[in-house]
């Protein structure tokens, strides 16, 4: 608003509050209690809180508690990323199989081991030692009974395994013949060798052959070589070898699978005593020493180790999220401990500038303008407010907006005046189009100017944008009438603005007490702001002249381009006399409302039908190539001069039939 005599008072003294509080301000500055590592923080930490509430007063003991960092803290900040990095599902879960996979294996080694226990006991050993023992004292009593026999027949290589065989098949073929009281039967021959056994002797022999060989010692050995077999058959079944194919104890530098000592050192042992009873090379000096409890125990306390393991991984993936986010809160808390710890002195800093900003910020108020802004509102409202609302009300009368009930409320801000205007209570944005809105702007324009005492001269830039044609007439009028007061200077594109200041030029009501001057403003590809004269030429035999010289002279030393299009520039405005002046036989006229209806009669109007869509046509390429800021949404090619005569030629014979 244009303030009135004696307001500027109160905008001296706002002034002079405003460059004490910009001194204040600075003086503010100097204490700066940014901490460029806030952000580093993490959420919801003690360390957070406390920084995001820092003041003046904030608790300096509290600070040392929680910017406490030692070799302790870094310790345990260290084993929780690395409890956070185990953690990962993935891992977890891989470690789960692989542990799964360990005591499958661990489980099959230690019945491996019981099943060996089982089949290569020291009771086996010790038996086949006691059988050794039996079967030796069996077969030295067979051995007896053939030597006593060899000694008083003068036999030889009686002791040969050949020999003892010969007299068991020949024992078994006596049987198979099934002869009773042999070989005592008169017709009875050796079994053996065929011959007559009439001899007694001979008979006595073989008699004694029989008895020897059906003598119960021969069963026993029989007896005690199968058990012994049944026990070297069991032993047989031994796995001697135990291997791990899992990195259950660990793995080699050299990138094997870690073989526990214990279990080489049994299978060692069992391989010993296995190929002993395989080899029956058993020694009673030998003594049974496989530790099958120690072995068991060794394997089932791994086994244990390892339950436990697979228990707390299920256990961990179970609780995977709580877990984690438990152990990211620690992790953060010691990350924004450490963190605390190397800026410790900054904080103490900020809160001692935080005191010194609440002793200036307890002063402020000294330097607020909210008083003045209350007396401002007072003194506008007692002696400018009514007259403003009365002029404005004027105003909108005289563009016909009264019916849209804008009411103006006056405020201050900050010492300085200022408007709001609302229709039934709504802001004006929200309920009025833009053209209504630019239609209110210009009046309290208006009436801003009536209140300024001065007469300085007024500029208006397309004040008419987004206006419809009915209310720029009325602009124009109203902007004519400011011109008795001071200068008015106005900048258009807009084509109705420009001939509507035209059409009140020759109004009777200024024609001769209001000084009228029209510029046009051109550009060159060299400079640009080139006034001219741009007051119209109503003749069209002159813009006609301007074309037909174009056309006739050419382009010379100009770009073809520049001059073309001033050539249709021409040709536009020529097609728009044609129409008024001769086809419409000046009924209506470019820069005047009323119409001549007397002339009316002498319109051709069969010629209009032969010719409209041409005419069209051709000012529609005029138009296009002018050079205005508005141009139509069309876009031609760059004209050139064969175009415009073209053009030109067709203008001439569409003239001559309206002649």
């Amino acid at each position: 608003m244009v303030t009135p005599k004696g307001f500027y008072l109160f905008t001296l003294v706002t002034n002079e509050l405003t460059e004490l509080a910009h001194l204040l301000n600075a003086q503010y500055a100097l204490y700066p209690i940014v901490l460029s590592w806030k952000d580093q923080m993490h959420e919801s930490t003690p360390q957070k809180v406390y920084i995001d509430a820092l003041v003046y007063n904030s608790n300096k003991a509290t600070l040392n508690e929680l910017s406490l960092f030692n070799e302790e803290h870094q310790t345990e900040l260290i084993k929780k990323e690395q409890e956070l990095e185990n953690l990962n599902k993935s891992t977890l879960e891989a470690r789960l199989k692989s542990i799964n996979l360990m005591l499958t294996e661990i489980t099959s080694k230690i019945v491996t081991v019981k099943q060996t226990q089982s089949n290569l006991t020291k009771n086996d050993w010790d038996t086949i030692i006691q059988y050794n023992a039996t079967l030796k004292a069996l077969k030295a009593k067979t051995q007896l009974g053939i030597a006593g026999l060899a000694e008083v027949y003068g036999l030889e290589q009686f002791d040969a395994d050949e020999f003892s065989n010969f007299l068991k098949s020949a024992d078994a073929y006596i049987k198979l013949l099934a002869k009773e009281n042999y070989p005592n039967n008169a017709d009875d021959t050796c079994i053996y060798c065929k011959q007559d056994l009439q001899n007694q002797k001979a008979r006595n022999l073989v008699e004694n052959y029989g008895k020897i060989l059906n003598d119960n010692t021969e069963a026993e050995i029989k007896k005690y070589e199968k058990l012994k077999s049944d026990i070297v058959e069991r032993v047989n079944l031994v796995t001697d070898t135990i291997k791990f194919h899992q990195p259950t104890f660990g793995i080699l530098e050299d990138g094997n699978i870690l073989q526990p000592q214990e279990v080489l050192h049994f299978n060692t042992r069992v391989t010993l005593f296995k190929n002993h009873i395989m080899n029956n090379t058993v020694d009673a000096n030998l003594i049974f020493d496989i530790n099958y409890i120690a072995v068991v125990q060794f394997l089932e306390a791994k086994q244990i180790e390892l339950t436990a393991s697979r228990d707390a991984l299920i256990k961990a993936l179970n609780n995977l999220l709580p877990t984690e986010t438990k152990l990211k809160a620690e992790i953060a808390e010691l990350k924004d401990r450490k963190l605390l710890s190397e800026h410790k002195q900054e904080v103490l800093t900020v809160i001692t500038n935080l005191l010194s900003r609440k002793i200036i910020d307890d002063n402020r108020n000294q330097f607020n303008t909210n008083s003045l802004s209350v007396k401002t509102t007072q003194a506008r409202q007692e002696l400018v407010a009514q007259d403003f609302q009365d002029k404005f009300t004027a105003e909108l009368t005289g563009f016909r907006k009264q019916h849209l009930g804008v009411s103006l409320s006056f405020f201050s801000q900050q010492g300085s005046s200022r408007i709001r205007q609302n229709v039934a209570n709504q802001d004006i944005n929200k309920v009025l189009s833009e053209g209504e809105q630019k239609t209110i702007a210009l009046c309290e324009f208006l009436t801003e100017l009536q209140l300024d005492t001065t007469v300085a001269p007024v500029v208006f830039d397309d004040p008419v944008n987004s206006l419809d044609h009915l209310i720029i007439q009325d602009v124009a009028k109203r902007l004519v009438d400011l011109s008795k007061e001071r200068q008015v200077i106005v900048f258009t594109h807009n084509v109705i603005f420009f001939n509507a200041f035209f059409g009140w030029q020759v109004h009777t009501l200024y024609k001769n007490n209001t000084d009228f001057k029209f510029y046009q403003v051109k550009s060159t590809t060299e400079q640009t702001g080139l006034l001219s004269d741009g007051a119209p030429i109503n003749r069209l035999s002159t813009y006609r002249g301007k074309v037909s010289t174009i056309c006739n002279n050419g382009i010379g030393d100009r770009d073809e381009n520049e001059v073309v299009v001033d050539g249709y520039d021409f040709l536009r405005t020529t097609l728009e006399l044609l129409v008024s002046k001769k086809i419409f036989q000046d009924v209506v006229d470019r820069y005047r409302p009323n119409l001549k209806m007397t002339l009316f009669p002498a319109i051709k109007g069969h010629k209009i039908e032969e010719h409209k869509a041409e005419i069209d046509s051709i000012f529609g390429r005029a138009s296009g190539y002018i050079r205005a800021h508005s141009h139509p949404e069309e876009h031609y090619a760059p004209p050139t001069l064969n175009d415009l005569k073209s053009d030109f030629e067709r203008f001439k014979v569409i003239e001559a039939d309206f002649n």
